[in-house]
């Protein structure tokens, strides 16, 4: 993960997080990255990924760019 979503992600990574624990949070991501990388934009898939996981709503579709 980027630096600076280290805080964020240890706490989306808590095991005592409830499977509805993002339910009332609207999300949208658009995972930005190089295209020419082994795991292109895989901090943004990866996040999508968990809070969705946690009851989030997607207000988009992920983008990646």
């Amino acid at each position: 993960m980027p630096r600076s979503m280290a805080t964020l992600w240890t706490e989306l990574l808590r095991r005592s997080l409830a499977p509805n624990h993002l339910a009332m949070q609207r999300w949208a991501i658009f995972a930005l990255g190089d295209s020419s990388y082994e795991r292109y934009n895989w901090a943004g898939k990866k996040l999508h990924r968990r809070v969705e996981q946690l009851g989030a709503v997607m207000l988009l579709d992920r983008a990646d760019g």
